[in-house]
Order: structure tokens, then C-alpha cells, then sequence
């Protein structure tokens, strides 16, 4: 497993994304609603003062712009949307905001979604949808945190290894790092549904 920082141009950006969809059958992403609290299962030891099913909403007319804007790429891959819902993140996030959460099969059309922006660093808030997720077989392979500037690696790939250095990109392994997967998500799903929690608003 390995942590990357650093910056790509957009030849090699996308030279890794076509490496990255080789491997993958599905992705994953968010739209954050930045004006939203939303106290679900996931993220309430984080908001511990807050009970489950506790709102505030703020600044909606900047959500739909952001929408309306992010429309477009989310038209590129539409057929391909596996499922969307609500929810504080997804895999192993933790937020206290209210997101929207794509889970999209990879088909031609998902190459054009990513070469929408430059890097990877471009996937954020307020201009684009957040945080791509690749996933082979329910698990992670590859997953950004762009306003961290941080992409995490969790397959051993030589190919994928060396290009990486040829990028002069920071790379450092980490023995640590637990592998995502839409496991302890689906589980965590079924027990938020059982509680009656309708609207679409899920935990993970």
C-alpha cells in the first residue's frame, strides 16, 4: 500500500487513468453539500453532542449552483450509475456534511469523465464532483483525497510502481493502511434501512 503526493501533467494524469480503468469494474465519488450537517450512523461519534437524524441546512441557493455546474460530468457516465444515495462519505470517510455518493460501473464513457479535469487535484469542490474511488471486485485499488492533495495506492502493481517514480511523484509504502471496501458499507446499509431512515440518507 502507498501513499502518493504530488502533482501529474495531464499526459501522464491521464496515462494513469487509463491504467487505473484497466483494472477496475467500478468507481466511486461524492458531491459534497458544504451547507448541510447531517448526524447519521457513520459519523456520530463525531458529532456526539448531536442525535442521529439531526439537520442544519445553510447556503443551498451555492449548492444548486454547484449542481448545476457538476451536471454535465455526472451526464457523461449517467447509464452507468449503479447506485446514488446520501450519506457523511463513503468507504472508510468520515465527514459531518451531507454528500450525494455515486457508485458508477466503469464502461467507455468513464475515461471522458475523468479527462474532464487535468490531475486529479482538479477533482473538488466547488468545480468538479470529489474524491474518485476505484474499486475491483467491492475493493479499493486506488482513491484520491484531493483537497489533501493525497492519492492512496492499495495493490501491488510494478508497472504501476515504476511509473509513478518515472513521475517523480513522492510515493511512500505503508504496511498500515487498511484496504476500503463496499463491504462494511453494504452491511452498514442494511442496518440503517431497518431502522426505518427514509429519504435516501444512508450509513456506511
Amino acid at each position: 500500500m502507498y501513499e502518493i503526493y504530488g502533482e501529474l501533467n495531464k499526459e501522464a494524469y491521464l496515462e494513469l487513468v487509463r491504467s487505473l480503468l484497466k483494472r477496475s469494474d467500478s468507481i466511486m465519488f461524492d458531491l459534497p453539500n458544504m451547507g448541510r450537517v447531517l448526524v447519521n450512523e457513520r459519523n456520530a461519534k463525531l458529532m456526539e453532542n448531536y442525535p442521529i437524524g439531526y439537520v442544519v441546512e445553510e447556503d443551498q441557493d451555492l449548492h444548486l449552483a454547484y449542481i448545476n455546474r457538476t451536471a454535465r460530468y455526472l451526464d457523461l457516465i449517467r447509464d452507468d450509475i449503479i447506485q446514488s444515495y446520501t450519506d457523511t462519505g463513503y468507504l472508510d470517510q468520515i465527514s459531518s456534511i451531507s454528500m450525494e455518493i455515486f457508485h458508477v460501473a466503469v464502461s467507455e464513457d468513464t475515461y471522458d469523465l475523468f479527462a474532464q479535469t487535468d490531475d486529479f487535484s482538479g477533482w473538488r469542490y466547488p468545480a468538479f464532483p470529489e474524491d474518485p474511488c476505484f474499486l475491483s471486485g467491492g475493493k479499493c485499488i486506488f482513491q484520491c483525497i484531493a483537497h489533501e492533495r493525497l492519492c492512496l495506492l492499495y495493490i501491488e502493481d510494478e508497472e504501476m510502481i515504476r511509473f509513478l517514480g518515472r513521475e517523480k511523484l513522492d510515493v511512500v509504502e505503508r504496511a498500515d493502511l487498511q484496504i476500503p471496501s463496499l463491504g462494511r458499507m453494504i452491511r452498514s446499509l442494511l442496518w440503517w434501512s431497518g431502522k426505518g431512515h427514509g429519504h435516501g440518507e444512508v450509513a456506511g
